[in-house]
């Protein structure tokens, strides 16, 4: 694996990255990455690196966010976390036709715990 984390890295190198706009969880360790420099660093790293999936679960079921999100293999993820945390709410990313439905949720979302949080 490590001559396709080579050209992950090449590839990353040129690639801009942003600060994610929410909750982005490493698979290295289930911690939050927000720097866009760990994004690329552990985006290529994971390529020969076990995922820790345990940890990721355990980080959302401490977290509990509104939404979850889960990417490819989406359902297979999405399936895993309701298993393990049934209470959280998981929306599915198979293809890009998905990601008005998605974003919409995550909105909404957004304005109920601004709201909240607001003391309304």
């Amino acid at each position: 694996m490590e001559p396709a984390r080579r050209r992950l890295a090449a590839a990353a190198a040129v690639t801009p990255f942003r600060p994610p706009r929410g909750l982005l969880l490493s698979n290295a360790d289930g911690e939050p990455v927000a720097r866009p420099e760990m994004i690329r660093r552990r985006l290529v790293d994971q390529v020969v690196q076990p995922v820790r999936w345990d940890l990721c679960l355990l980080a959302l079921g401490r977290i509990a966010p509104d939404v979850t999100v889960a990417l490819p293999p989406s359902r297979t993820l999405a399936n895993l976390v309701r298993r393990h945390l049934p209470g959280l709410f998981v929306m599915s990313v198979s293809t890009p036709g998905d990601l008005p439905r998605v974003r919409a949720r995550l909105t909404a979302a957004s304005r109920t715990r601004g709201a909240t949080h607001a003391g309304l």
